[in-house]
């Protein structure tokens, strides 16, 4: 009963999934009435739902009722949009733990998987960093281009420090068939910067190599500088002896 709560539900990111109608609600239990006044009057001074918004909160808060004529077709759909997406957001997140270099935990609310990029060559931190942009958007812009899938780079979420990552939604039914272009893109983009990682490296390595030539060939001119220099000492030395002979 004294139990502090705040919970917060929507249209858009609930059960019903309605990304085009805006509306949610934010309820506060047990919370000081002084604390909650500043909430409402701060939330007030902000723009709010539009009116298709607002309808659909108070459809959704406010469904039908047992013995209502709409009542049982009203649980069958929303069991079924449910099931639906709890069976998307397994395979979902399935089918990304078994692409090589993806991880993903499973995910336990709202419509979204937040897979983790492992192992990236350092070419495409390279690369981020001369495009002025971060490793993950990277990676989504480079999704989108090559299989008109849309993520959301995880680094606008706050994500760990050294993490990569994006953001997905299991919303859309045809969710599931889109994982085999996730598995597809992630091979070609590994094997792009790994490629372009092995070029850098093996370059590195010829210019370490032409560095060591050219060091060697520094030694081998002054070696031949000091014995010349030498044999000629000698020879004047000899021409000296004979003179004073």
């Amino acid at each position: 009963e004294e139990l502090q709560l705040v919970s917060f539900h929507s249209t858009s990111k609930g059960l019903i999934g309605e990304c085009g109608r805006r509306g949610g609600y934010m309820e506060l239990h047990n919370i000081d009435p002084y604390v909650q006044s500043q909430m409402y009057k701060l939330a007030s001074s902000e723009l709010c739902s539009g009116l298709q918004g607002q309808i659909m909160m108070s459809l959704m808060v406010r469904g039908p009722e047992p013995g209502d004529e709409s009542y049982e077709l009203h649980q069958k759909e929303t069991q079924s949009i449910f099931d639906g997406l709890k069976e998307r957001s397994q395979k979902l997140v399935e089918g990304l733990n078994e692409i090589d270099g993806i991880s993903c935990a499973p995910a336990h609310g709202a419509m979204y998987a937040f897979p983790r990029l492992e192992n990236l060559p350092e070419s495409v931190f390279d690369k981020a960093r001369e495009l002025g942009t971060t490793p993950d958007n990277l990676y989504a812009l480079s999704l989108l281009e090559d299989t008109g899938i849309c993520v959301v780079p995880a680094s606008g979420f706050g994500q760990s420090a050294g993490r990569v990552g994006f953001r997905t939604t299991f919303l859309h039914p045809d969710t599931i068939t889109c994982i085999d272009k996730f598995k597809s893109h992630h091979e070609l983009f590994m094997d792009k910067y790994t490629k372009l990682q092995q070029k850098k490296e093996e370059a590195k390595l010829n210019a370490a190599a032409y560095m060591e030539e050219e060091d060697n060939n520094d030694d081998e001119t002054t070696k031949k500088s000091s014995s010349s220099g030498g044999k000629d000492k000698t020879e004047k030395e000899e021409e000296e002896e004979e003179d004073l002979e």
